[in-house]
C-alpha cells in the first residue's frame, strides 16, 4: 500500500480495543496495575493470533508473507510467528491500550459526533480507493 499505514496494525489495535480494553475501561488505577499481566497477555495472544491469519492470507493471496525472517528466531512456528515479536506485541499493545486510546478517546471526546463520523468516512473511503488501485493494477 503506498499511505503511511499498515493494515494489520490498525486491525491490531481494533481487536484491543474489542477485546482487551474492556478489562481496563473504567477501571480504578489500582486494578488497572494488576491487569497489566493479563493485558500484555492478551496482547500479545491476540496480535500473534492476526499476524499468523495475515502470513496465511498474504501467502495465498500474494505467494509470500513479508516477515519470513522469523526463521531466525530460535522460537518460531513456520517462520510466520515467533516468540520475540509476539512479546513486542504484548509490550506495545499494553502501552496503546494504556497511555494511547485514553488519550484519544480524551481527545476526541471533544469533537462532535458529525465530524468524527466525517473524518471516519473520508478516511475509510481513502483505503477503499487505495485498495481497489491495488487490485486492479
Amino acid at each position: 500500500m503506498f499511505g503511511p499505514y499498515l493494515p494489520v496494525y490498525g486491525v491490531g489495535a481494533l481487536a484491543f480495543i474489542f477485546t482487551i480494553y474492556k478489562l481496563i475501561s473504567g477501571k480504578s488505577a489500582k486494578k488497572k496495575i494488576l491487569l497489566i499481566p493479563i493485558v500484555f497477555l492478551g496482547c500479545a495472544i491476540v496480535a500473534t493470533t492476526i499476524e499468523l491469519i495475515a502470513s496465511y492470507l498474504c501467502e495465498w493471496f500474494m505467494g509470500s508473507w513479508p516477515w519470513q525472517t522469523y526463521a531466525d528466531y530460535a522460537i518460531n512456528f513456520q517462520a510466520r510467528i515467533a516468540l520475540s515479536p509476539s512479546i513486542r506485541f504484548g509490550l506495545g499493545g499494553a502501552l496503546f491500550l494504556y497511555l494511547i486510546q485514553p488519550a484519544l478517546e480524551k481527545l476526541f471526546s471533544k469533537f462532535n459526533s458529525k465530524a468524527i463520523i466525517g473524518a471516519g468516512i473520508s478516511i475509510a473511503a481513502i483505503l477503499i480507493v487505495e485498495t481497489v488501485y491495488l487490485v486492479i493494477k
